[in-house]
């Protein structure tokens, strides 16, 4: 997967102009129905950009699920049938991600998904072009949505609570290294009497941090352009030479009460992108 294959609408996100994008929320859904001409440029998105959502940008946010959905297919040689499967397509539905249902609620019926597998059939899914941004991203969300339904499942089982929340995080050798919490001792039995737990958080931490790593390429992309267009070749390897020295933040995954997600330094992966995107001086065009 190169550099020049990652796509351009997924970095708009985290600009620091104001070029309106898809305000997401869960594993990447739109958070309003089809949109009214009366109801563009009416909300306001988390960094203060107004949210303008094109018939576009929702066939391209379908598009994507379509091809999610062909890589499930082709992980599993059938129909998705996994909880987190029924969940996907629920969101083409505009139902809320995470909302338990009967398909999403755990329980009898429930497959499990080999998402690792899923995120590496994605350029297959999308007729061997090579493997989008928003796609990882969204294979990632899912895998930690359904990662989250089986630590509360666990947790739920021997009634360990997850509150405060819980540091999980891995060392250089892949072992699990769970932070000073009250709870700790009863969370590391936990997690050495199920060593398929422990597996599975490992991959659902690699796939977040993988597409988070991808997402900040695609800001440099489309930053590093930008400012040769706008700047000259020298001001864009200057950029470069900044990018390169901003490094790779550690990431831990934190499991609480308010769900599973990746932090760095406590700041969620979308914040840390927006932090990265405003550092290299990211802007709508005009």
């Amino acid at each position: 997967m190169s550099v020049s294959n990652l796509s351009n609408d997924l970095g708009s996100r985290y600009f620091s102009g104001a070029q309106p994008f898809i305000k997401a929320s869960g594993v990447g859904a739109p958070n309003v129905a089809e949109p009214k001409p009366a109801e563009e440029n009416a909300s306001k998105a988390q960094v203060g950009v107004t949210v303008s959502i094109s018939r576009d940008a929702l066939a391209a946010y379908d598009a994507s699920l379509t091809r999610i959905d062909n890589a499930m297919a082709l992980t599993m040689n059938e129909g998705a049938q996994s909880g987190a499967g029924y969940e996907l397509r629920n969101l083409r539905q505009n139902e809320a991600p995470g909302q338990a249902t009967d398909a999403t609620a755990g329980g009898e019926g429930d497959g499990d998904m080999d998402w690792d597998s899923v995120s590496m059939s994605l350029g297959a899914a999308n007729g061997g072009q090579g493997i989008r941004t928003e796609d990882l991203t969204r294979v990632a969300d899912l895998a930690l949505a359904d990662m989250q339904r089986k630590l509360d499942s666990a947790f739920a089982l021997r009634n360990i609570p997850n509150t405060p929340p819980i540091s999980l995080s891995f060392d250089a050798m892949g072992g699990l290294v769970i932070g000073e919490h009250p709870n700790q001792v009863r969370i590391e039995a936990l997690f050495a009497e199920n060593p398929e737990l422990t597996n599975d958080l490992r991959t659902a931490h690699a796939l977040k941090e993988n597409a988070t790593t991808w997402e900040k390429a695609s800001l440099y992309t489309l930053a590093h352009e930008q400012t040769a267009l706008e700047k000259g070749a020298s001001a864009a390897d200057a950029l470069t030479e900044l990018f390169l020295s901003i490094g790779d933040e550690d990431a831990e995954l934190r499991y609480g009460s308010s769900g599973l997600d990746l932090s760095y330094k406590g700041a969620t992966p979308k914040d840390y992108l927006v932090s990265i995107a405003a550092r290299l001086e990211l802007r709508a065009a005009a």
